[in-house]
């Protein structure tokens, strides 16, 4: 679809279209479907730019009402129910929007959900949602894309492609994995998160500099020589203040090691 494609590997900009200032419903879900494609994007990073009954020169979500809509769909015929479509930018016909159609703003809501839960299946420009899933309330702290707190994680289940986990060369390029925790954790009576990492790597052929640094959102941590044998194990707590951050990368890098594996 022309609003995310998975094969691109630049972050998400898609901006979002409201005919004035949002009421709370409207703004209920935009935020659902902001957060599904959000989800989609993932590691790439994600922006949804809001305009108001104004249109972008981009791809774009555009949420309307009978009775309230931007100009540029005053001549869209009223819907009788939540509809989806996709239509061409008047300024612009190789641009799309996506057009989330309601009565009111509870259908808008409900076709947001509609998206979020993936059972939308369009057959041409448009389609209508006649009705969602009941979903259980969530547990605290159980969204899908954030971490586990109430168990230990391993890197291996942080990783998003194989290989990940491993570098290689002269000069490797960094590790990076994302670690995605709930904004508002706090850390009681307690100096940080251990980490406990296990690496291995080849050794250098000559004395030198080689090492692996840690980093956690782009700040140094720790260095750790490459001097050793192999297998050397080390436990470290990550420091206790970034540990509410909610979009985390912890990133590893040995400037000049063969390879580095965990």
């Amino acid at each position: 679809m022309p609003f995310y494609d998975p094969r691109d590997n630049r972050p998400l900009k898609l901006p979002m279209i409201f005919p004035g200032s949002p009421a709370v419903t409207q703004q209920q879900a935009a935020a659902i479907v902001a957060s599904w494609f959000g989800s989609k994007a993932g590691w790439r990073g994600q922006q949804f730019p809001v305009y108001f009954n104004e249109l972008p020169d981009r791809n774009a979500i555009v949420f309307a009402t009978n009775d309230k809509r931007p100009d540029f769909l005053r001549d869209h015929p009223p819907v009788k129910a939540p509809t989806i479509e996709m239509i061409d930018n008047p300024n612009d016909p190789y641009v799309k929007l996506l057009v989330i159609f309601g009565r009111d703003d509870n259908d808008l809501l409900l076709a947001a959900k509609g998206i979020a839960q993936g059972n939308i299946l369009f057959r041409g420009s448009s389609v209508t949602v006649d009705g969602i899933k009941t979903l259980q309330p969530r547990q605290p702290y159980d969204a899908p894309n954030w971490v586990r707190t109430d168990r230990s994680v391993t890197f291996a289940e942080l990783k998003t492609y194989e290989q990940q986990l491993q570098s290689s060369g002269l000069v490797p390029d960094a590790i990076t994995v994302a670690l995605n925790l709930p904004p508002d954790l706090y850390l009681l009576r307690a100096n940080g998160i251990d980490m406990d990492l296990k690496y291995r790597y080849t050794m250098p052929p000559v004395k030198d500099s080689s090492r692996m640094d840690i980093s956690l959102n782009d700040q140094f941590l720790q260095s750790f020589s490459l001097k050793q044998l192999p297998g050397r194990e080390q436990t470290d707590p990550a420091p206790a203040g970034a540990a509410g951050a909610a979009g985390r990368q912890i990133g590893g890098h040995h400037p000049r090691a063969a390879s580095w594996g965990g």
